[in-house]
């Protein structure tokens, strides 16, 4: 029996972050206080921004694969660190007995939780941007995008950290474009929506208020599961705000 699922390999290296956060975050003084999590790295899911933007093969079918699986494996909850995925969320097919934690849902509630003066630039693929998937969960006129050539500067950075590139190797090119986005709106706090540039955020972080969806998926994860967080190595990553520290929320 498994507390906690994640349905991963999109991309694998995201999902090894993933679960990296999940047991940094988590309050245990020992190896045996930590959460049971079955991991389905399964790198073979189709692309889901190509199945968006280029009408490619969907990743649905093989998602529900793995649900299914979930089940065999006696898994409580599931997770997805995909952004993108959760486009199709209302493809997704799972027995009730397996809570599903909605990244977009959780990204949401966390948001329209507090009482920002600025606008919020979604950085994720071209597929979130195309498709504005966070717009349905999040209060009007708080968000905003990367413009096209802005979007096609991100997209490329995905596409490299994905091919094996590091991130290191491409943090000058991340920084300026953040530069040109954060002038362009007169100021604003980035949300990273995609888990392959969640590996800039402690580098991002030093120079802007941001927020991941991958630290809001891996809290309420935690939190679902019933255990409790780890305050002091959250507290690393999240900025104060008008309104307070991000992590009052929790």
């Amino acid at each position: 029996m498994f507390q906690l699922g994640i349905i991963g390999g999109m991309g694998p290296l995201a999902t090894v972050e993933f679960v990296r956060r999940i047991i940094n975050y988590t309050d245990a003084n020992c190896d045996q206080e930590h959460i049971d999590i079955c991991v389905l790295n399964v790198p073979k899911i189709p692309d889901r921004t190509e199945a968006i933007i280029h009408y490619g093969i969907s990743p649905v079918k093989a998602i529900n694969k793995c649900f299914v699986d979930m089940v065999t494996l006696g898994v409580k909850s599931v997770a997805i660190p995909c952004n993108t995925a959760h486009y199709f969320v209302n493809e997704f097919s799972y027995p009730s007995e397996i809570n599903f934690i909605n990244l977009i849902e959780e990204t949401g509630i966390f948001l329209n939780s507090l009482r920002l003066t600025k606008k919020i630039c979604v950085l994720g693929t071209q597929a979130v941007a195309y498709s504005k998937i966070f717009n349905i969960n999040i209060k009007q006129g708080v968000l905003c995008y990367p413009n096209d050539v802005e979007q096609k500067v991100l997209s490329e950075i995905i596409i490299k950290i994905k091919s094996g590139i590091k991130h290191d190797d491409l943090m000058n090119e991340y920084n300026d474009m953040l530069r040109l986005i954060y002038n362009r709106v007169n100021g604003c706090i980035f949300l990273i929506a995609c888990t392959e540039i969640s590996g800039f955020l402690e580098v991002t972080s030093k120079y802007y208020k941001c927020l991941d969806t991958m630290d809001i998926l891996a809290i309420s994860s935690i939190i679902k599961c019933g255990y409790k967080l780890n305050r002091k190595n959250l507290q690393e990553f999240y900025l104060e705000t008008d309104s307070g520290c991000f992590l009052e929320y929790y």
